[in-house]
């Protein structure tokens, strides 16, 4: 996704988040549509007619902090149970039929890649679709996108989607160098690694508005 593609996203969920909750219908592909509008990709978007309405009906969440002594199947294990638990009316996960895994660097960070079919086996969810995706801090929002597209378009029914990251067993300087690893070429020549990005957004920021570090 380009930085366009991204806010529209980013705006759409907004809107959805002021009009729907969990366990309540929400007209998600609406909501995206409508959070494009003025923009180019938002046109492009609007163009583009999704078949029918998405709902997020269930959620779950672990805690967050440092937990040396978990790995990344025990947090998705956790959510997922407990996602089960909060839709009002009960949701049988044979009727799951593809899952969405947003994940960035785990392959690095805990040594084991090839995530979505191991989470697809630790669920008991085997043979369904699973699609893995990655966008940096976004990865799990890419999920999201692709599941609510997924049923707009009439492919699935219900889909599971989900994301975790987990930094807790390297270093500060291994993290750092996972990190540095999805930094494109092109932009490190010009000293945009990701704290050169965001701190080049705080500057923007302090200008446009004023403002300091305090």
């Amino acid at each position: 996704m380009n930085g366009d593609s991204t806010n529209i996203f980013s705006r759409g969920l907004k809107k959805f988040l002021q009009t729907g909750r969990l366990g309540q219908e929400a007209n998600i592909p609406n909501a995206l549509q409508a959070g494009g509008k003025g923009t180019e990709g938002g046109k492009m978007m609007g163009k583009k007619k999704l078949f029918r309405g998405a709902a997020v009906v269930g959620g779950g969440l672990t805690k967050l902090g440092l937990f040396k002594d978990r790995n990344s199947k025990d947090f998705f294990a956790e959510a997922y149970l407990e996602m089960l638990d909060s839709v009002d009316k009960g949701v049988d996960p044979k009727d799951i039929e593809a899952i969405y895994v947003g994940n960035f660097t785990n392959d690095f960070f805990v040594n084991q890649a090839h995530w979505s079919p191991i989470i697809a086996d630790l669920l008991g969810l085997v043979p369904r679709p699973v699609t893995r995706t990655e966008g940096a801090c976004a990865s799990s929002a890419l999920s999201f996108r692709e599941g609510v597209l997924a049923i707009a378009s009439g492919l699935y029914d219900i889909v599971l989607v989900g994301g975790f990251e987990q930094m807790s067993k390297r270093t500060t300087e291994e993290v750092a160098e996972g990190l540095g690893m999805a930094a494109s070429p092109y932009e490190v020549a010009a000293g945009f690694t990701f704290p050169g990005v965001f701190g080049t957004m705080a500057t923007a920021y302090f200008a446009k508005y004023g403002a300091d570090r305090e």
